[in-house]
């Protein structure tokens, strides 16, 4: 920053609503919360009371044609979910 002190830019999901709404509707979870969990970019979700955590990617990507239509999906290869937003966007996060 403007005083020489190094600054840390940690990932955030670009919209939480639409996380949240999406596996509320989806995976009939009405009760499920998501919250950020602190300054290391992780979230934290209660789903049927058990906890987990979330670790956004940092970055949005454009949906693969693989998976038009969807509102999310998981990915064979590397285990991550990737959420779709309403502007055509997507982003991916691990869960712990």
């Amino acid at each position: 920053d403007a005083s020489g002190r190094r600054q840390v830019l940690n990932a955030a999901f670009a919209d939480t609503d639409t996380l949240r709404g999406t596996f509320r509707a989806s995976l009939n979870l009405p009760d499920l919360a998501v919250t950020n969990a602190g300054a290391n970019g992780a979230y934290a979700a209660l789903v049927g009371g058990t906890p987990y955590t979330l670790s956004p990617d940092i970055t949005l990507t454009t949906p693969p044609v693989s998976q038009a239509g969807n509102l999310w999906w998981q990915d064979a290869a590397s285990g991550k979910i990737y959420i779709r937003y309403p502007n055509g966007s997507a982003q991916g996060f691990g869960l712990q």
